[in-house]
């Protein structure tokens, strides 16, 4: 079954989010989270095809490469999760935000800059502090 457009969308937005987050909080891109990527992607699509899944994350990289500069790129991020917030459920939301916590450890370990990027998208999700 292939994935809709609209569902493509989606799916290459969420890829852009979670590239943004590994190019914005490490020094580059792991095959490690490469691969975990692929697999968040899929979680939201799981019929897809592996080949479907790494050319929706190869979609979301061309976008991400195509913005001139980082400003440009959160500028997009912070589009894609006012979106997000509109049309997402709550729970949904929140899966978004733990996709991000699983990126964080697919190199095995979390940085300051990981934890302050996943803080900001819990803000930009309208995701409140559980407590």
């Amino acid at each position: 079954m292939a994935i809709p457009d609209d569902t493509k969308k989606a799916l290459r937005t969420l890829g852009l989010l979670y590239l943004r987050f590994t190019h914005a909080t490490d020094a580059g891109l792991s095959a490690d989270e490469v691969n975990k990527i692929c697999d968040l992607l899929s979680k939201w699509w799981p019929d897809a095809t592996e080949d479907e899944i790494r050319g929706i994350l190869i979609e979301s990289a061309q976008w991400h490469n195509r913005l001139p500069d980082d400003a440009a790129r959160e500028q997009a991020i912070t589009e894609a999760t006012a979106l997000m917030k509109q049309v997402m459920s709550e729970k949904q939301r929140n899966a978004v935000v733990i996709h991000l916590i699983q990126l964080a450890y697919a190199d095995g370990r979390v940085t300051e800059k990981e934890e302050a990027f996943v803080n900001d998208i819990k803000a930009k999700l309208g995701i409140e502090e559980a407590g």
